[in-house]
């Protein structure tokens, strides 16, 4: 299956996934032309090939995402002001590079989200206590008490510590 844009005013305002069979030319070759014209006759409009593994137009297009003919790029709207354009990917990138998740016994992964406000990554408090939510519906309350044991302070120490924490304290207690 391949996938195709239709660009409007440089905008990406559809997507849809056309049979490979349909964008074959003379020889049997698939061809973004032959593709392109497929849509054209089809729908009408303006029409670019994408890819879900950026091999072509260097990321796939979604809905709103812009279309720079000088880069023959999909360009997503910029998520925040701070954040500049990468001019090789055509990702942009936060001022402060992403901390990388870190992992432990419990949780097994701290989730970072990008504060506009303070221009750094802090860590998502939500999806922490998501995760050991999720491990006491699962019955993997064995795993559970090991870490806080059956010690409800305990329990509301490691919250008070995880919602204090931030990239300048990437330290998760992984037992309190």
């Amino acid at each position: 299956m391949s996938h195709f844009a239709k660009i409007e005013n440089n905008v990406v305002s559809q997507v849809i996934v056309v049979n490979n069979s349909d964008i074959l030319d003379n020889e049997g070759v698939e061809s973004e032309t032959v593709g392109i014209q497929f849509c054209t006759d089809l729908l009408g409009g303006v029409w670019l090939q994408t890819s879900y593994n950026g091999n072509m137009r260097k990321n796939y297009a979604g809905i709103g995402d812009s279309y720079d003919s000088v880069r023959d790029a999909f360009i997503s709207p910029q998520p925040y002001t701070s954040w500049v354009l990468n001019e090789d990917t055509c990702i942009w990138e936060a001022p402060v590079a992403s901390p990388e998740g870190i992992t432990g016994e419990l949780p097994t992964t701290v989730v970072y989200n990008w504060d506009e406000a303070s221009l750094a990554w802090v860590v998502d408090v939500d999806y922490l206590e998501f995760f050991k939510l999720k491990l006491l519906a699962d019955s993997d309350y064995t795993v559970l008490v090991d870490y806080v044991g059956d010690n409800q302070e305990a329990w509301i120490t490691y919250r008070q510590e995880v919602r204090a924490m931030s990239v300048s304290n990437p330290v998760v207690p992984i037992k309190p």
